[in-house]
């Protein structure tokens, strides 16, 4: 892989093609599994800075025209428009903002593959991308820590307790965590008996 530090957070990173190859694997007729390669690809992905473990996006093209099994005969039927996806799927997949890693990708092709009734894959299911109510302003998402998150629940639940901590009802017990537990986790979270009433 070759990177490029695109700013001071995230790094940009391309296959080198020259040291890399893309295999496949399919079952070809149902008959036999065949190992293949695709000639022409392209793989680039991005990171949080260098390191690699922190992949935001990543993105695989690869070119359906270079296939090759070493069986001419073959290599054309499997570039052929009745072996690999519906153009309803070809199309979902184009438009789909790919949010996961490769193994996710790789899992939903198999899965798709699985389903599939015959030898094209007419439906995929796409996992659902999360969406912002589109009356709500950009500038108005929020996410909170889970510390704030902890917070904000332990206080929610004294309030419902009037404040008790220990004994039947009271907060530990709602919670499913010792007393003395609880108390460190107000301490430590800045909970103090203002916030409880």
């Amino acid at each position: 892989m070759i990177a490029e530090t695109l700013a001071a957070t995230k790094t940009k990173w391309t296959l080198d093609p020259v040291h890399s190859e893309l295999l496949f694997r399919v079952k070809h007729l149902m008959i036999s599994t065949v190992t293949g390669r695709f000639k022409k690809f392209d793989l680039t992905g991005e990171t949080e800075g260098e390191d690699f473990t922190k992949l935001i996006s990543c993105r695989l093209v690869a070119g359906l025209h270079s296939i090759d099994t070493n069986n001419e005969q073959r290599d054309n039927h499997l570039r052929s428009n009745d072996f690999f996806f519906s153009d309803k799927v070809l199309k979902n997949m184009r438009a789909y903002t790919w949010t996961g890693n490769i193994r996710e990708l790789e899992n939903l092709m198999e899965r798709s593959v699985l389903l599939a009734k015959g030898t094209i894959i007419e439906d995929i299911s796409l996992p659902a991308v999360p969406t912002m109510n589109n009356s709500r302003n950009v500038q108005d998402f929020h996410v909170k820590t889970i510390h704030k998150n902890e917070r904000d629940y332990i206080i929610a639940v004294l309030k419902k307790c009037n404040g008790r901590i220990w004994g039947s009802g009271g907060a530990a017990e709602v919670l499913n965590i010792p007393p003395t537990t609880l108390k460190s986790k107000m301490k430590k979270l800045g909970i103090g008996k203002e916030n409880n009433e």
